[in-house]
């Protein structure tokens, strides 16, 4: 199934402020079901989805704000799409938890440049 990659890996994506971590992505190859399993860790709250075998090798070498093409849009979080940067949770001035007729509709933060988005959805 996957030509010579360990079956399961973790990169650290550098927050671009302070060189921290800003979160962590962890796949699994031998997870079984609808595709490889990609764990979002080290961010807010920590998220499992799958994805596909070529997403996960891009992942594994592209820039970091093109892991936005790779991951889940629920993994986008930590990325600033208006800076091009990813940050870490101290880096982002993370908002209250928000909710719609009772449900959580996610977090709102604001990156170090004053840019306001989606950190948790």
């Amino acid at each position: 199934m996957n030509s010579g990659i360990a079956t399961s890996w973790r990169r650290e994506v550098t927050c671009f402020r302070c060189g921290g971590v800003a979160a962590a992505l962890l796949v699994d190859y031998a997870s079984a079901g609808r595709g490889l399993t990609v764990t979002l860790a080290d961010f807010l709250v920590r998220k499992t989805s799958f994805l596909s075998e070529p997403a996960a090798e891009s992942i594994a070498e592209v820039e970091d704000i093109e892991l936005a093409r790779w991951l889940p849009p629920a993994f986008h979080g930590f990325l600033c799409h208006e800076c091009g940067a990813a940050y870490c949770r101290s880096c982002w001035r993370v908002g209250p938890p928000e909710y719609d007729e009772g449900d959580y509709a996610g977090r709102h933060g604001v990156c170090p440049s004053g840019h306001t988005g989606v950190v948790d959805a």
